[in-house]
């Protein structure tokens, strides 16, 4: 036991005495832990950003069309035909949600001076869809009535709050607001005061700007005001082509009503597409155009990076390897003294091995320390000095790589104790004592 604990206080000791060889061993050691963690950390982070682009409410709606004028010729209505898909998509893993889907639409949100400095402000309207929800951290929030509506948690970008500010919604919740839609012409306004009843996470959710979530029928009441005020000028809009040479006939307004299906993260959306015309002969469309193959392009990316990196590291484990054998060489006389004092040669390489052990410990805490700050900066330039929307990055440590690092250093490090026995076994005590080196 004396024997041990000896040889552990004096591979310690020696580890002090030799700061100077043992700095380009440590330096190494770091060096690849820092950079292939980073690397990976990084490109994981953004990998996990891209998917959440991808898995986004607004990406995941596939949209198709009802017009009661050539789809309704056998008297269906709108309702009829989404209570059918409704019906034919029950149960099924495919869909989570048929909805009235509206399209982005400009309000004003009014008598918000003491909120946003501002007496009014524009704002988006969408109709609410069940998915939503999985967005609030209300788990009793439910759709919103006629008069209700649920708005941004965080909301920036408006008002008296740029880019970089945000007011936080939860503040308005059971509070009335006043909304007021005008038509594209500005023939008409309508008024809605309705009762807030919670927020849901836009950054999460990705919506940039201002949207508010409002009830199905009232979103629809909307879309029926402004196609009525489209027909209203049919005729206007028919002289206006004709005057400039263009057949009138070539236009003509007609309602439309979207319908909405969310479809499962689980699911491509191509293959949705694909799956609509042949079950229903349409395919549908999505109003956020986004690369279906994104994340695979990415993840090229993510491998190419991979591999660099883990290059990168095996390069640093061969040199950790090689300065070992070499240490061994320099120290040819101080291990022949130690020989001389009786310590045999495999006391030697136990003293070694602790040398390296302690290396390791060094480079782990370092490395630990250095990581955690890496990722905590790099957080926090996204979370406090840029735009409020890039809140929903954050460069997150994957701990299980820097395990898998630490462990291929460790192994490294113990190869080059095991190569280096083979140089300290050929030692020749009296030629090393004798020579000086």
């Amino acid at each position: 036991m004396c024997r041990f604990l000896d040889i552990i206080k004096t591979g310690y000791l020696d580890n002090k005495t030799q700061r100077k060889r043992n700095r380009i061993s440590l330096i190494l050691m770091v060096l690849s832990l820092i950079i292939y963690i980073g690397v990976n950390s990084t490109v994981n982070s953004i990998n996990s950003s891209i998917h959440d682009i991808m898995y986004a409410p607004e990406a995941r709606a596939l949209v198709t069309f009802f017009v009661p004028e050539y789809d309704g010729v056998d008297g269906k209505t709108f309702e009829e035909y989404k209570k059918e898909m409704t019906e034919y998509f029950k149960g099924d893993e495919r869909v989570k949600d048929v909805y009235f889907f509206m399209e982005d639409t400009l309000v004003e949100w009014c008598n918000v001076k003491e909120v946003f400095g501002e007496e009014k402000v524009s704002v988006t309207i969408n109709s609410f869809c069940e998915p939503m929800l999985e967005f609030s951290d209300d788990k009793d929030l439910s759709e919103p009535k006629y008069n209700e509506v649920i708005i941004p948690k965080y909301i920036y970008d408006i008002g008296a709050y740029d880019k970089y500010t945000c007011f936080n919604g939860d503040e308005l919740i059971g509070e009335n607001i006043t909304i007021k839609y005008t038509d594209s012409y500005g023939e008409g306004t309508k008024e809605y005061n309705l009762k807030v009843i919670g927020t849901y996470d836009n950054i999460r959710a990705r919506y940039s700007g201002c949207h508010l979530l409002l009830n199905e029928d009232l979103t629809k009441e909307i879309c029926e005001y402004e196609y009525s005020i489209d027909k209203k000028n049919e005729q206007e809009i028919k002289q206006e082509l004709e005057d400039m040479g263009i057949s009138p006939d070539s236009y003509e307004e007609v309602l439309i009503y979207r319908l909405g299906l969310y479809i499962s993260e689980d699911y491509d959306m191509g293959d949705m597409r694909d799956d609509m015309m042949e079950e229903f002969g349409v395919a549908g469309v999505t109003y956020v155009s986004l690369d279906d193959n994104l994340q695979s392009y990415f993840g090229y990316i993510i491998n190419i990076a991979n591999v660099v990196s883990f290059m990168l590291l095996i390069i640093a484990l061969i040199n950790i390897i090689i300065s070992s054998i070499n240490e061994v060489k320099d120290r040819k006389w101080e291990f022949a003294l130690k020989m001389s004092m009786g310590y045999k040669r495999s006391d030697i390489v136990k003293i070694f091995f602790v040398e390296k052990f302690v290396n390791m410990l060094k480079a782990l805490l370092i490395s630990l320390v250095l990581v955690a700050i890496y990722g905590m900066a790099a957080t926090y330039v996204y979370q406090e000095l840029m735009e409020y929307w890039k809140k929903v990055y954050v460069i997150s440590v994957d701990w299980g790589i820097f395990a898998i690092a630490f462990l291929l250093v460790s192994i490294a490090a113990f190869i080059g104790v095991l190569v280096a026995r083979i140089s300290i076994n050929s030692i020749n005590v009296a030629e090393s004592l004798k020579s000086g080196e």
